[in-house]
């Protein structure tokens, strides 16, 4: 992996061990082996990213703050499937979503919410590193269905790094702003 994504792996381990920080990280299911990354791949019939996989095998689902958001690897084979499947559909249904490219097979869930989910992109993978995008979960008959990820998706580290960033500078906001919070949860720390 080139320098960047080493300066992100390192700083991603950063938030996850820091010794105050580490104490909000959901709890981590079993992680997976190479085995299972491997057995993930032929089920969704993908090659992921190598930022990802080692994610993956280091936490496998919980994150920063907000644990049910990032999916664990048993989630992202279901998550990724129902999505297929709703693209499967509209396509079916639509004149106007069958003159673009089917982008499912390219398409792997990594974290849900009510509206979207983020996926990498498998079709922009160089090297071994592929960008995170922004995947309607409800696919509206438009075609602004697919969207960049809100955040720096140059790599899933990208991705996750911006999101934790903005946790932890929103929970940052909250200890300043209450007191009661500040003496709950304790002191600072910037990143």
């Amino acid at each position: 992996m080139n320098q960047e994504i080493e300066w992100l792996r390192a700083k991603i381990v950063n938030i996850y061990t820091h010794p105050y920080y580490s104490k909000f990280v959901g709890f981590i299911k079993k992680l997976p082996s190479d085995k299972d990354i491997i057995k993930l791949e032929k089920k969704l019939e993908v090659k992921l990213s190598e930022d990802y996989k080692w994610w993956l095998k280091h936490y496998n689902g919980p994150t920063f703050l907000t644990a049910d958001r990032f999916l664990s690897i048993e989630e992202v084979i279901k998550e990724t499937l129902v999505l297929r499947e709703h693209i499967k559909e509209t396509r079916e249904r639509s004149r106007k979503f069958r003159k673009f490219e089917d982008p499912s097979p390219y398409l792997v869930a990594v974290e849900r919410s009510d509206e979207w989910h983020k996926c990498l992109n498998l079709k922009t993978m160089k090297k071994g590193i592929c960008k995170v995008i922004m995947v309607d979960r409800h696919i509206c008959e438009n075609e602004d269905y697919l969207k960049p990820a809100p955040t720096d998706s140059k790599s899933f580290f990208h991705f996750l790094y911006r999101t934790l960033k903005y946790e932890i500078d929103g929970f940052e906001d909250d200890c300043a702003e209450d007191p009661e919070f500040r003496k709950t949860y304790g002191s600072h720390f910037r990143l």
